[in-house]
């Protein structure tokens, strides 16, 4: 269960989470207290977890429309996703680093998913103590504010947006953990990953505000010492080969071989120097509203099928 719960914590606290950037992104221009935020972010992400825990349920889905543009939108979201990764990596420590990553993280793909739930689980366990730490040093307790409530149903669905950016991935990674785990299982570490991502999602926000700081990586200013980048390239390259993980998943099972999955590799290491700032401002916000509409679609669409099935 913990396995399973660090690899959903994984697959989020990539580049732009580690950085603090997607988080100034989404949250930076609210007038509302961090403590609050991270309560709604745990919240949402829960129901966004439960949305795809459902749909992930359902052994067998109707070819339909939605279903098809479903898959494709699945692939392009991986990928932009997975550019990403390698975007920030490159962004930090240059290009040669970035396809380094990307060889490292198709090596932990076809490791198998048993052995990446193994790794993933070490480096969640390692970059969050040390995140959490440095958060720590930096909270100042006079920015915990009561805020404007006005703000609050702004701060809930930018919370959504966010929730579903964070769970855009997890469709692959939550199907393979039901081959494995009980569903009791999955729902418990659905749990414990949101609270995870809940509490730092808080500490990241609180820490930027507390300093002022509008960079394009925060946190690194917030924090400039060597353990600090070793810790945020361990969050980008968890998020890394779950993206890589899902786009080898989703694929058909003739195009997710090793060469046609480096393939995919190459393609998004050129596409990474759109750069990692422009990935994050215009593309995650749509992520994250283009999963919250589809997972709710599907859920409205099973439940409407349900209701009038004959008893």
């Amino acid at each position: 269960m913990w396995g399973i719960a660090f690899l959903f914590v994984g697959s989020i606290i990539g580049a732009g989470f580690a950085t603090g950037a997607e988080i100034l992104a989404f949250f930076g221009g609210l007038d509302f207290p961090p403590l609050l935020i991270g309560a709604f972010v745990v919240l949402t992400q829960f129901a966004v977890m439960f949305l795809i825990l459902n749909r992930a349920s359902k052994q067998t889905q109707k070819s339909t429309r939605f279903t098809k543009f479903k898959k494709v939108y699945e692939l392009a979201l991986y990928f932009i996703l997975f550019t990403a990764m390698t975007a920030g990596i490159s962004k930090l420590f240059g290009a040669i680093a970035g396809a380094i990553s990307l060889c490292v993280s198709l090596f932990i793909v076809f490791l198998g998913f048993n052995k990446m739930v193994v790794i993933n689980r070490y480096l969640v366990l390692f970059v969050s103590t040390v995140l959490f730490i440095i958060n720590i040093v930096f909270l100042n307790s006079g920015s915990f504010e009561i805020g404007n409530a006005v703000s609050a149903p702004s701060a809930i669905f930018w919370a959504f947006l966010y929730s579903g950016l964070n769970c855009c991935m997890m469709d692959s990674i939550v199907k393979t953990a039901l081959k494995t785990k009980t569903r009791r299982e999955v729902i418990l570490a659905s749990i414990i990953s949101s609270l995870i991502v809940g509490v730092f999602t808080f500490l990241i926000l609180n820490s930027i505000r507390t300093n002022a700081i509008s960079s394009a990586v925060p946190m690194l200013e917030i924090s400039k010492n060597p353990i600090t980048l070793v810790a945020v390239l361990g969050c980008i390259i968890t998020s890394q080969f779950s993206s890589l993980f899902s786009i080898k998943e989703t694929l058909p099972a003739r195009f997710s071989g090793v060469y046609f999955v480096a393939l995919v590799c190459a393609l998004c290491f050129a596409m990474s120097f759109i750069g990692f700032s422009n990935i994050i401002s215009f593309f995650y916000p749509i992520i994250g509203g283009i999963t919250v509409i589809t997972l709710s679609i599907f859920y409205i669409r099973n439940y409407s099928d349900n209701a009038i099935e004959p008893k």
